[in-house]
């Protein structure tokens, strides 16, 4: 047995990929990842994440949660930072845990 709170979001997640790939309509854009810093076009997308200030810049936050997000209308990291964690919830953005510590790292 298992709480199905504990895996709902990575099914979402999940499903999200999926759909944007089924459709022909991921994301072309920059992301920070862990890959980055073996990545020849580096030199480029990160100091246009980071004068942008955008959301892949926080540690760990997937390309979907953070699509999830700009799709929520909080499109950078000030705009996290300003969000009340309790529409995030009320909306399903992003897990409780998730909510939090994302704000707090904003």
């Amino acid at each position: 047995r298992f709480a199905l709170d504990d895996v709902v979001w990575t099914l979402l997640d999940q499903l999200d990929e999926l759909s944007a790939l089924l459709r022909g309509e991921r994301e072309s854009r920059p992301h920070r990842s862990s890959r980055c810093d073996s990545c020849g076009w580096r030199a480029r997308c990160l100091p246009e994440l980071e004068a942008a200030q955008d959301l892949s810049l926080l540690p760990s936050l997937s390309r979907s949660r953070a699509a999830r997000l700009r799709a929520a209308g909080i499109g950078d990291v000030p705009a996290l930072a300003s969000a009340e964690p309790a529409a995030l919830l009320r909306r399903r953005v992003l897990p409780p845990a998730s909510a939090r510590a994302l704000k707090a790292q904003a």
